[in-house]
């Protein structure tokens, strides 16, 4: 896959993983005004108070993030942070429509199905080296310095810190208590996608067209002509071994033989001798 392609293979994973981070918040955190850590869940306690919408206060806050990126990420990170930053508005945007709608009545349901969501959604982003802003890009930048710490890890650091903040906000400890088991759901989840090892080409040939072919046919055919050598060789010293067995029976047999006939010789002898007397 050349490098364009992969890419463009990026770029629309990055969007799905934002339609699931809309889909979690607008589906099922705001309608408890559950705040999962991050800025979209500050921006969960900034609609319920100023009532600005997720999608507005998602391209206001992250100016200030990606105009740090664009400064230290690649080129490459900075396009797929921005297409980040834009997707979720837009997802925000695309599914405003849940917040009015009654998609569960359990916050316990809620708080696991929507951390699920946002776990998958931001893991595959991450998987493809991308970021939605926020705490999300913060902690993609502290990534580069601190690479021993994973991402998610990292995230959650930060996360926690806005989930203490919207408990303080909000005065609902129960609402917090939903907001940091959603949150651990969260990086717990995102964390064990990010761990998911990358899968390998099927085959040589794939990529290298009719060169792949020959030389993947060529090793072939060496493993198996290597095999027959080592079942050849199993059979011919097995074979080694038998006859030496056979041999050495045949010499044991044939000295047993010539000290039975010595014997016999011997007690001829004296018979003969005591008749002679």
């Amino acid at each position: 896959m050349d490098r364009k392609k992969k890419i463009g293979v990026d770029i629309f994973i990055i969007f799905l993983g934002c339609l699931m981070v809309g889909i979690s918040f607008t589906a099922f955190f705001d309608r408890f005004g559950m705040a999962p850590g991050g800025l979209s869940g500050l921006f969960v306690i900034i609609k319920s108070v100023f009532h600005i919408q997720l999608w507005v206060s998602n391209l206001v806050f992250n100016i200030p993030m990606y105009i740090l990126a664009f400064k230290i990420l690649t080129k490459e990170e900075c396009l797929k942070t921005l297409c980040g930053i834009l997707f979720c508005s837009v997802a925000f945007k695309m599914t405003a429509f849940f917040s009015s709608m009654t998609t569960v009545s359990n916050p316990w349901a809620a708080c696991i199905i929507g951390g699920l969501l946002l776990g998958a959604g931001t893991g595959i982003i991450f998987r493809v080296h991308g970021s939605t802003g926020g705490t999300g890009l913060l902690a993609t930048l502290l990534n580069r310095y601190a690479d021993k710490i994973s991402i998610p890890k990292l995230m959650g650091v930060a996360d926690g810190t806005i989930v203490l903040l919207s408990a303080l906000s909000s005065g609902k400890v129960i609402t917090a208590v939903y907001s940091a088991v959603a949150l651990g759901i969260v990086v717990a989840f995102s964390d064990y996608i990010i761990a998911i090892p990358a899968k390998k080409p099927k085959t040589a040939a794939r990529e290298d067209g009719g060169e792949g072919k020959e030389a993947l046919c060529e090793a072939r055919e060496k493993e198996r002509a290597a095999t027959f050598d080592a079942l050849n060789k199993g059979k011919a010293d097995s074979h080694d071994t038998r006859e030496r067995k056979k041999s050495d029976s045949r010499g044991m047999q044939e000295e047993k033989d010539a000290a039975f006939a010595a014997w016999k010789k011997k007690k001829a002898e004296t018979c003969k001798a005591r008749e002679e007397e």
